[in-house]
């Protein structure tokens, strides 16, 4: 997501993860990397919908690899960004006796 909106805007959205799921294929024995591929035009969708005031969910499929390329683990991520709202005023911490 930073890098559809950059670190500029960071302070801007809110992003969390809704659900993971990892396939751990075999122990990793060296130092390992992970790859994700993101597509242009899901930043572009994401990109509208942030601009739009909406929510926007993605998926993200990563391999991760130990440092002589076996695949060691794949992941599949569901995220969430939005824009960051002002907090709604708590009505009830209005009324009496509270």
């Amino acid at each position: 997501v930073m890098a559809v909106f950059g670190l500029e805007q960071q302070d801007k959205i809110y992003g969390a993860v809704q659900a993971v799921s990892i396939d751990l294929q075999r122990p990793a024995r060296s130092a390992i990397v992970a790859e994700a591929l993101f597509d242009e035009r899901e930043a572009r969708r994401i990109e509208q919908m942030m601009g739009d005031g909406q929510d926007a969910t993605f998926h993200l499929h990563a391999v991760v690899r130990d440092d002589g390329g076996a695949t060691v683990a794949v992941t599949e991520a569901v995220y969430v960004v939005r824009p960051l709202r002002p907090a709604k005023a708590d009505v009830r911490l209005g009324r009496a006796g509270m």
